[in-house]
């Protein structure tokens, strides 16, 4: 789970990229990302948590780290990166009903932390 001081101050970076570049047009959210953003977006996520919906756990993600990452850099930056659906799995509650939960890939799992540092 992120830490609302984390999310917060990703936005503070966002507004700040914004005013020193007011003259631009902010169309996406990857300017804010380069790879010692996602390094630390990985670092920050479980590496316990169960696989993501490409079948890669935290730790398998781990073997040659850097060159992930600078490939997942190019590809954001490319405008090749897109993200892969999510997988839904519903979890049943103890009053019968079912609670839905999304897993992602853990290439969007970085990403996403990423964007929010």
């Amino acid at each position: 789970m992120q830490d609302r001081a984390q999310v917060s101050h990703g936005f503070n970076r966002l507004r700040q990229f914004v005013r020193r570049k007011s003259k631009e047009r902010l169309t996406t959210l990857r300017h804010p990302i380069h790879v010692p953003a996602l390094r630390y977006a990985f670092y920050s996520l479980k590496k316990n948590a169960s696989a993501g919906v490409d079948g890669k756990t935290g730790h398998a993600y781990t073997e040659g780290l850097e060159g992930r990452l600078a490939g997942l850099h190019d590809c954001v930056h490319s405008g090749a990166y897109r993200a892969r659906p999510s997988w839904r799995v519903f979890i049943p509650k103890p009053d019968g009903r079912q609670r839905p939960l999304g897993l992602a890939a853990w290439e969007e799992k970085i990403v996403q932390a990423a964007v929010v540092l």
